[in-house]
């Protein structure tokens, strides 16, 4: 795992689509009401792993390694980066 940022490492904002579900079970085809748009997404944080497929932020990590050299991190979140709209550097 040696591609693992250290910690406080790179934050970022990434706006990105998601999928979604309207309803549950069987429904009509179509509806001129119905709202059919992708959901637009904001999430932050540290950057653990970014390659040309995609980004993966975690909300927290830990000051301490693992004895096999990982970092303890919290609420990880991996978006495809074709879903990614825009992504900030904040810090």
């Amino acid at each position: 795992m040696s591609n693992i940022n250290p910690p406080l490492a790179k934050i970022v904002e990434v706006e990105w689509l998601d999928s979604h579900m309207k309803r549950e079970g069987w429904t009509w085809e179509y509806s001129e009401n119905e709202d059919i748009e992708c959901m637009s997404h904001k999430s932050v944080g540290y950057v653990l792993f970014d390659n040309k497929d995609c980004l993966t932020i975690v909300q927290s990590m830990a000051d301490w390694k693992h004895e096999d050299g990982t970092f303890n991190v919290a609420n990880r979140i991996t978006i495809p980066k074709v879903c990614i709209l825009k992504t900030t550097t904040l810090s």
